[in-house]
């Protein structure tokens, strides 16, 4: 390719270097020209520019111009938007470059103004806050615990998010609140080992707080208190006996007529409060 001839402009492709026997095909992605086969050999000096149309970008009004003469093929509508797009960065350029000082010194103003803005901003990070809708049923519950039970100074809700396995389905059927009880339960089932001494959610929850006994007797009651005052759970289980399964003590515990037996229906013994057959209690409580 000759050096000495300029990249070509829109003012340098006249009716001279575009005649009717060049003809130049725009493909789909309009960033490169190509000429046809079956046309007529080209002069020198046009071989030079259709090269440097076929190896750079060419400019949209150019592209548009040789379109309109029937000299190219192409898409009208992708260059106009091309066209448009570089015009408008082109006058937002000029404008920068002539006011370089006032852009210069109102976006250091911009900057400024945000950073000393930093030191008023609140980061949140309790979770409850983020995702708890404002003014729902699940705020009145959280405000009415803490006004009866009390708020433990640093405490922290663990809040349990389910989303829905499809798009617009519901999470309040029978399926999907099961399975809710069954992360439930795995929760309060964590056990967490530090210092050679074993931790569960049960630890280290929110609890009612247990009257205040004479010291004398205070130990005996602290220990028996402690496991049947359950944790702070709030759910969409409370509604159903399910619920319950939360709040009740991990280990077995004797029930008079806890379990079943052949001929007297029910006898006492030691059964786990989540498995406990409440309705065959009170059927037999009831017959009796």
């Amino acid at each position: 390719m000759s050096g000495t001839l300029p990249f070509p402009h829109f003012t340098d492709l006249d009716e001279e270097t575009t005649r009717p026997g060049s003809l130049i095909n725009f493909p789909e992605s309009l960033y490169s020209l190509s000429t046809a086969e079956n046309v007529e050999e080209p002069r020198a000096e046009e071989l030079d520019i259709l090269e440097d149309l076929r190896r750079a970008e060419i400019d949209p009004d150019v592209a548009l111009r040789l379109i309109a003469k029937g000299k190219a093929r192409g898409s009208r509508v992708a260059l106009w938007i091309r066209s448009v797009i570089q015009s408008a960065f082109f006058s937002w350029g000029t404008f920068i470059q002539r006011h370089a000082a006032k852009i210069l010194v109102l976006g250091i103003l911009i900057l400024a103004f945000s950073c000393y803005n930093l030191k008023n901003i609140v980061l949140e990070t309790r979770l409850d806050k983020l995702w708890v809708e404002e003014g729902g049923r699940l705020e009145e519950e959280r405000g009415y615990v803490q006004e009866i039970h009390g708020s433990e100074v640093g405490a922290t809700p663990l809040v349990i998010l389910q989303t829905p396995t499809a798009n617009a389905s519901s999470v309040l059927t029978a399926e999907a609140l099961l399975l809710h009880l069954k992360i439930a339960l795995l929760a309060t089932e964590v056990e967490v080992e530090i210092f050679k001494n074993t931790w569960t959610l049960r630890d280290i929850c929110h609890k009612a707080a247990f009257p205040t006994f004479d010291e004398r007797i205070s130990g005996t009651f602290s220990d028996a208190l402690e496991h049947l005052y359950p944790c702070s759970i709030i759910s969409p289980l409370d509604c159903f006996w399910e619920g319950a399964k939360l709040l009740g003590p991990p280990n077995a515990v004797l029930i008079p007529a806890s379990t079943r037996s052949g001929h007297n229906g029910w006898s006492v013994g030691s059964e786990e409060w989540s498995k406990t057959d409440q309705q065959g209690r009170l059927l037999h409580i009831c017959i009796m």
